[in-house]
């Protein structure tokens, strides 16, 4: 299933530095394991500096690191945490959010049930919602139906 993330990305920047303007460190939680992210990574380092923001990436290769990596988010003095969409760092989300709240840093991402969990702002589409539609399109296809209502 295809997303936009990357093209949201200078959107998602812009309403950090809305939220967040004298933030100047974000840091970029990602799963290396998925190619697409580190490209989103190094696309928001680009887009980053025009607003006075430097983006760090911390790989998270196993829910097992998530302490360690997060003390390496912690030990930067990043003022923000920008989630890459990703089954493996979404599916931590309420971790996620926990260490966030406990060391004060607010979460941004392109997934909006983040948000819904305590994080600060998102741009972006529901996964949720977006697997719902999916499948009921899915289902609808195997039955003979037509899309044109999607």
């Amino acid at each position: 299933m295809a997303t936009l993330n990357q093209d949201v990305a200078p959107k998602l920047l812009e309403l950090l530095h809305t939220a967040l303007p004298n933030a100047t460190s974000v840091a970029a939680l990602f799963n290396p394991a998925n190619p697409s992210t580190q490209e989103y990574v190094n696309s928001l380092r680009v887009l980053g500096p025009p607003l006075g923001i430097a983006v760090k990436g911390f790989a998270l290769n196993t829910p097992d690191q998530l302490d360690s990596v997060f003390g390496a988010i912690v030990e930067q003095r990043a003022e923000a945490l920008l989630i890459m969409p990703d089954a493996a760092t979404l599916d931590l989300g309420v971790r996620i959010e926990n260490l966030a709240a406990q060391h004060r840093i607010p979460i941004v991402s392109t997934d909006s049930d983040l948000t819904s969990i305590g994080g600060l702002v998102s741009y972006g589409y529901s996964r949720r919602g977006s697997f719902r539609r999916y499948n009921l399109l899915h289902l609808l296809m195997a039955a003979g139906g037509t899309s044109r209502r999607f």
